[in-house]
């Protein structure tokens, strides 16, 4: 029978846990940020092909020139893990540099549309 004491003890441990893992993840956005940075990244996904995106969610004609504001186009590029405009990309990094400030002990400003942001990287 589970008890005051047993739940705190289990609330304890998940709260160390969600430590842990936010220390990982500060870890791997340092490093992200440094290979974003060395490899000239942003150029390299602003450069990417890209298309139009249909209304039912799939892929359409390809774009003449890239558009950062549409979908890479992964029927073109493989290998990425999922379609989505280099404006999401560079968006995504700007969510978790805010996590690396807000660890590191910077202030962090609003950033609008965080849900929206973390639900286009995932499919959430």
């Amino acid at each position: 029978m589970a008890t005051n004491q047993s739940q705190s003890v289990q609330t304890s441990n998940t709260i160390i846990s969600l430590a842990q893992s936010l220390n990982q993840l500060y870890q791997q956005i340092r490093v992200v940020n440094e290979q974003w940075g060395d490899n000239a990244s942003a150029n390299q996904v602003n450069a990417f092909p890209t298309c139009a995106q249909n209304v039912d969610g799939s892929l359409g004609a390809a774009d003449s020139v890239p558009n950062v504001a549409h979908p890479i186009d992964t029927r073109v590029l493989t290998g990425l893990s999922r379609a989505t405009s280099a404006n999401s990309i560079a968006s995504m990094l700007t969510v978790l540099n805010n996590i690396k400030t807000y660890v590191e002990g910077g202030a962090v400003a609003a950033t609008p549309g965080v849900r929206a942001i973390l639900n286009n990287a995932t499919g959430g």
